[in-house]
């Protein structure tokens, strides 16, 4: 497993066929982040979210 980082993208497995990442995307000021891959079809990269993953920083923390 190679973990790179890449302004706002975090790469956290390597396959032959496809590379799985996080992605951190800012909608209207506040972070997000996906699990997104990328596959490789014939001679283009196809780019595909897997699963929201939820705020960075959540606003409204659980309280014990």
């Amino acid at each position: 497993m190679v973990v790179i980082k890449h302004n706002n993208i975090y790469i956290f497995a390597v396959h032959p066929n496809f590379v799985a990442y996080i992605e951190i995307k800012i909608i209207n000021g506040r972070q997000y982040k996906y699990l997104r891959k990328s596959v490789r079809k014939g001679n283009k990269v196809v780019h595909k979210t897997v699963k929201y993953l939820g705020p960075v920083h959540p606003k409204n923390k659980k309280r014990k």
